[in-house]
């Protein structure tokens, strides 16, 4: 302890194992320091959960030798502490630390032993802090050079800010308890009562008018309808009215104890201590009752929320805890900053370091001509940024949030639009909108939090200025895809291209290498603070010579100019600091602009000299081939230290690399263990290679085997299930969907992401091989985290079989999740554009199989035989930001307005065309049908796309909305033209220029009415919906010619349009549709061969289905998990419990007759007669029948009544009396997920 006024008390301890202290101080709470050692863990159990019932306030520190190694905390090249048998040896800690909620305090791969014999640095040695200590950890380091004598391990210093400041509530807005349609409303009737111009601005004077009377607006609608949040220090959720009285009560007795306290006799002193006793215990009742009542009402709406809680950091977020900061200060002297205000310039100057010099060719370059014409912001793009506005965000320094944008959408955008328009074209940028609120947040395991360069900043734009800017970086980022003006080894960041297509592309090239009989060496290159370090200068002098037009190039100027920022930490707000450089990290500009940045950088790389470089916004990745790793360091150190080089390319750009955290690998499968090849001298510096390295959030190793990302990616699924496991309990917890919702949207992706670069589907060994192929064992590895979620899914006994579970929720197993996945990341590769630099390694890959040294795109297109030359090519930028579809749409709110609709139309002078898809009996056509008033011949065109193995419906409506265009131009006189459509998917997507499945086509209906257009000047043309089979006659004529048209009886009276003369390409999604079937199909075979479908085909012959998890939808948790338990025979009944040594006997203790089975128990035990008379009174044969009783929804009522009349199961699940058949409708309607975003939208418009 440094601090005298600590205490500490030893409370328990045995023998050297373990200590139990609580360590007191007079000026803050209560801590607890414990020094556990696992071998004691169950002795030590009864003081730990007794101290934590009377210390629940208090904070803990487990800390000490556990002699456990796990790859949460362990040095990755200690291959042999991580395997199966150390790691499963660590399992009850990592349960333990989940389980009270601990935290990993000394960050992972920093030894603390070193053996003597062999002198080899292991981690055997932990710190772990309960949350609200662990955010005030300054440090946490071992200190090798202090080792004491006697002893192999280190000495761990840890430091705590322990001191206590009353927090100063700023009272904000509480935008959730906004009602939206009544904001509208309010914000309407302002803006109406401002009268804000609705012509052009043209002048600086105008701008700040409309600038202004917007703003009065919407905070006089703020201050109408927006309540204030102030939260009470005394307000808890868990809080109650009778706890609001027993606190008075407890109060009045207090006064009266303490006005009496001469008197020992007096009984009110009795009855205050009886009194505060009971008070605590309700207040330890209704906190565990509040809990568990969250938890049961998690629904599909609250489920995000929830997950955010359960996986969130241990902190408010904008309110990191700070302790005193640490800096260097003039002459190399330490700076030691104590108040806020010195903390702030700290931190500030870490965050914003100086920009440096111009360019000193600026002045004189001569640029090119731009690119592509700049014709401003459009209304259109205004709407699309606003529709991707994500809500409940920190606001700005304006306190305006995303949802004020996303609620009133039509009534700002008209304004937006002058002022966007206004900003670039008068030179006009606001002050205000150069203001930003910076968040000072802790970066994840760091030594020491009393550096500055431990924190990261994150910037809060004004939303008006964020909307701007990325409306400016959605033009940047189609032109810039479409033109090819960044580098094309960018990755991150860009349109069409992920963090796993870089993976692909260094993976491949390593590859590609030996097998020519070459060796690779990668250089991971690291920048320190990337974008804070950008020099503005620098930057706009790159654009320009990148072809960027003049009047974005001035407009960033602008932005970029006299910036300021206040930085936010620990309930303080600092005062405005200026920013002269750098990018802001939360602007939506900023990732394209640094990729135009540091782009000159991959560009340097000469293919020819066998250098290749990769980037992903900052993260940078050079790889060398040659000969020897000789060659290689060669060609790295040449492409570092030569003119032009990297490193010049560092200091003309104001960046530094931190050359001791560059990442080398020597990458030959010819390496023998231990040999991790050549270091590699940089000047002064030498860079020692290592085994694996991180890289995009994967672990890459020298050889590429994979067994540390493994292991990674386990950790990742457990420390998922170390998150929900204690939400998801038998008794009280989440339901089971939503935490297989969790599963699937968490989980999943976490844990297996990238898992086609890594993992190779397993297939079955052609016989007479029995030997499967692919990553097995890796797999099966991974897949003990999906029974684990599966167990939690249930509610089941760890001794149930996996595929049991899996049927009865309705997963895949986790080889064919694997399958799946991989499938479908291979079948997106088999969609790219030629521009892309996978595209040419996916096309050999279909192509050639090689014998040896097979990447992973050429595993799985071996695999799954797809070519890529036969499937659709989705482009990644479709067409230019300015680009207008031409045509109207018309989508109904029902059906009957529709049918209104349909009326209006046929009784106007106008053409109208009526469209339709169909996959029938195999075949996928299309049809077209014209109506033209006078005219009695019904002209029509149809088209068979092919077998429905590989097109889809939503395809054919697209084909078909090309022969009806076709039909339109062939007509001689077109002035009002309508196309009815009966899928609103594709009157939607035909104004849309979003890149997905299909789009070619929708491509080649603009094209071809662009034809008609010209043909017919002044045409009008409309897609509307029209809903089926309504008895509209036009549609079910065309209905009718679609299926002939997928059965390949057709009329081919009229020549089909040009474009669809040739076979069309399959349809990526019917390639993953059919997959899935197959994997669907799979799975249902290998149940039907398990030893354990015959028995549970008895129960329910339905599985696998979704028709379980529909019985069991607003059931509590504890009922679903019993019912679960019952119909698998894995239940705490004697019989089973005997089975796994968990009882002394099977035999029943209420009767004495018989084992105690589940049949016993329910249909035979004569101990419960009276409450079996009662079920069959109200079930009749039923209540005989497992089968009836475990499958029918109205079963379930009086099953659950008889088994809480039995009590059979009150000591594990608690009260089995379910809640009224109501409340349960409601949890199951909330619990299927169903997004009622539409009805809310419904209900705001006839608000409106």
């Amino acid at each position: 302890m440094s601090q005298s006024s600590l205490t500490a008390e030893i409370v328990a301890a045995y023998e050297a194992d373990l200590v139990v202290a609580f360590i007191s101080c007079v000026t803050t709470r209560k801590l607890i320091g414990k020094m556990v050692a696992l071998e004691r863990e169950e002795t030590e159990r009864g003081v730990r959960e007794e101290r934590n019932r009377t210390t629940q306030s208090a904070h803990t520190i487990w800390a000490g030798d556990f002699n456990r190694h796990h790859s949460f905390w362990e040095r990755a090249e200690n291959t042999h502490l991580l395997s199966r048998a150390y790691l499963d040896a660590a399992e009850s800690l990592v349960t333990s630390l989940a389980t009270f909620d601990l935290i990993q305090v000394l960050a992972p791969e920093i030894p603390t032993l070193q053996a003597n014999a062999t002198g080899n640095l292991t981690r055997p040695d932990n710190v772990f802090a309960s949350p609200h200590l662990a955010e005030r950890l300054i440090c946490c380091d071992a200190h090798p050079a202090l080792q004491p004598p006697n002893t192999d391990h280190f000495p761990i210093h840890s430091t705590f800010d322990v001191t206590l400041a009353a927090a100063q509530e700023i009272p904000g807005w509480n935008w959730r308890k906004v009602e939206e349609a009544e904001f509208y409303l309010a914000l309407d009737d302002a803006i109406e009562t401002q009268n804000i111009q609705k012509q052009r601005i043209e002048t600086r004077e105008e701008f700040d008018q409309v600038l202004e009377q917007l703003t009065d607006a919407l905070v006089e609608t703020r201050e109408k309808t927006v309540p204030k949040r102030k939260p009470s220090p005394f307000a808890k959720r868990w809080w109650t009215a009778d706890l609001a009285k027993a606190r008075l009560n407890v109060k009045r007795l207090a006064r009266d104890s303490y006005r009496k306290r001469n008197e020992s006799h007096n009984p009110i002193h009795k009855d205050y201590k009886k009194a505060r006793n009971e008070y605590g215990e309700q207040i330890r009742k209704a906190k565990k009752e509040h809990w568990e009542a969250f938890l049961e009402d998690v629904d599909g709406e609250s489920i995000w929320n929830f997950s955010s809680y359960a996986t969130s950091e241990h902190t408010d977020g904008g309110r990191t805890r700070i302790p005193q900061l640490q800096s260097t200060g003039i002459h190399g002297r330490t700076k030691l900053s104590k108040s806020n205000d010195e903390k702030s310039k700290a931190l500030h100057e870490a965050f914003f370091p100086h920009p440096g010099n111009p360019p000193s060719n600026q002045e004189t370059a001569t640029y090119p001509e731009p690119a592509f014409e700049f014709k401003g912001i459009t209304k259109d793009i205004i709407r699309e940024v606003i529709k991707n506005l994500k809500r409940y965000k920190a606001p700005g320094i304006d306190d305006f949030p995303n949802e004020v944008f996303i609620w009133c959408e039509d009534i700002l955008t008209p304004i937006l639009f002058l002022l966007f328009q206004a900003s670039y074209e008068l030179g006009v940028y606001p002050d205000l909108w150069k203001i930003s609120r910076t968040l000072v947040l802790r970066k994840p395991q760091r030594k020491d939090y009393s550096l500055p360069n431990a924190y990261r900043p994150i910037a809060l734009l004004i939303c008006i200025a964020k909307i701007l800017s990325a409306c400016m970086a959605k033009i940047l980022a189609i032109q810039t895809e479409r033109l090819g003006l960044l580098s094309n080894n960018h990755f991150l960041g860009r349109m069409g291209r992920t963090t796993t297509d870089s993976l692909h592309y260094i993976t491949a090239t390593v590859k590609n290498a030996w097998r020519t009989q070459k060796v690779a060496s990668i250089l991971f290159l690291d920048v320190q603070a990337a974008f804070p370090s950008v020099n503005p200068e620098r930057l706009f002098h790159i654009l320009r010579l990148k072809g960027i037009p003049k009047e974005i190039v001035d407009w960033l100027k602008l932005k970029m100019t006299s910036r300021r920022t206040v930085l936010c930490f620990d309930d303080f707000q600092s005062s405005q600091f200026e920013i002269k450089g750098g990018l802001e990290q939360g602007c939506p500009l900023s990732v394209i602009l640094y990729q135009f940045y540091n782009s000159e950088l991959l560009e340097g790389a000469n293919r020819k000299k066998g250098e290749i470089a990769t980037g992903n916004i900052d993260d940078v990745a050079v790889v060398a081939i040659a000969n020897n790793f000789e060659d290689t360091h060669e060609i790295l150190r040449n492409f570092m230290t030569r003119q032009s080089g990297a490193f010049q390319w560092a200091e003309e750009h104001n960046s530094t690399f931190s050359v001791g955290k560059f990442g080398l690998l020597n990458c030959s499968h010819a390496l023998r263990a231990g040999d991790l090849g050549p270091t590699l001298k940089l000047g002064r510096t030498v860079i020692k290679p290592a085994k694996t390295h991180k890289f995009l959030g994967i672990l890459l190793d020298n050889k590429l085997k994979w067994q540390a990302q493994i292991e990674k990616a386990r950790d990742k699924g457990l420390q998922w299930l170390t998150h929900f496991r204690r939400m998801a309990n038998v008794k009280h917890g989440i339901s089971s969907r939503i935490s297989q919702r969790l599963y699937f949207m968490i989980a999943i992706p976490s844990m297996l992401y990238a898992a086609d670069v890594f993992l190779t589907p397993i297939r079955a060994g052609i016989p007479p091989s029995t030997k499967r192929t692919g990553s097995v064992s890796a797999i099966e590895r991974l897949s003990t985290v999906h029974r684990q979620a599966a167990i939690m899914m249930t509610g089941a006994m760890r001794t149930t079989a996996t595929d049991v579970m899996e049927v009865h929720v309705s997963i895949l197993p986790f080889p064919l999740l694997v399958d799946k996945l991989c499938h479908r990341a291979f079948a997106r590769l088999c969609t790219l554009p030629g521009t892309h630099p996978l595209q040419p390694l996916v096309s050999r890959a279909a192509k050639h199989y090689p014998k040896r040294h097979r990447s992973a795109i050429q595993e799985l297109a071996h695999l799954y035989g797809l070519a890529p030359d036969a499937i659709e090519t989705i482009t990644p930028a479709r067409y230019s930001p300015y680009w207008k579809p031409g045509h109207t749409i018309e989508i109904a709110a029902d059906k009957d307005q529709a049918r209104e609709s349909e009326d209006r139309w046929a009784g106007k002078d106008g053409i109208r065309v009526y469209t339709d898809g169909s996959d029938i009996d195999g075949g996928v056509g299309a049809a077209a049908v014209l109506y033209k008033p006078g005219r009695r011949q019904v002209k029509a065109l149809q088209y068979h796309l092919g077998p429905s193995t590989d097109h889809t419906v939503y395809e054919a409506e697209v084909v078909a909305l090309i022969l009806g265009m076709e039909l339109i131009r062939q007509e001689s006189s077109v002035r009002n033209v309508s196309l009815a459509v009966d899928n609103q998917a594709a009157v939607n997507a035909s104004r849309s220029s979003r890149s997905a499945p299909g789009h070619y086509l929708m491509d080649k209906f603009h094209r071809l009415k662009a034809r008609v257009k010209l043909k017919h000047r002044g045409a009008k043309i409309t897609v509307r919906w029209v809903p089926g089979h309504m008895g509209i006659k036009g549609n079910e004529v065309v209905d009718r010619k679609a299926k002939e048209a997928a059965r390949g009886h057709m009329e081919m009276r009229r020549p089909i349009p040009t474009c669809l003369v040739k076979e069309l390409p399959r349809s990526v999604s019917k390639v993953h549709q059919l997959h899935h079937q197959e994997l669907v199909a799979e799975a249902d075979r290998r149940w039907k061969a398990s030893p354990r479908w015959a028995k549970m085909n008895e129960i329910d012959p339905k599985l696998p289905s979704k028709r379980y998890g529909a019985l069991i939808a607003g059931l509590p948790r504890r009922h679903a998990a019993i019912l679960f338990q019952l119909r698998t025979g894995h239940a705490p009944l004697r019989k089973h419990l005997h089975k796994i040594g968990r009882a002394d006997t099977p035999t029943c203790q209420a009767c004495g007759e018989a084992p105690e089975t589940v049949p016993h128990f329910i249909l035979y035990c004569p101990a419960f007669s009276h409450p079996r008379s009662a079920m069959s009174f109200e079930l009749g044969d039923d209540a005989r029948s497992l089968t009836a009783l475990f499958t029918n929804a109205g079963s379930l009522r009086s099953l659950f009544r008889y088994i809480h009349r039995t009590r059979r199961f009150e000591e594990h699940f608690g009260s089995m009396s379910l809640p009224p058949a109501k409340e349960i409708m409601e949890k199951a309607k909330k619990r299927g997920l169903k997004d009622k975003g539409k009805e809310k939208q419904q209900r705001r418009n006839e608000q409106r």
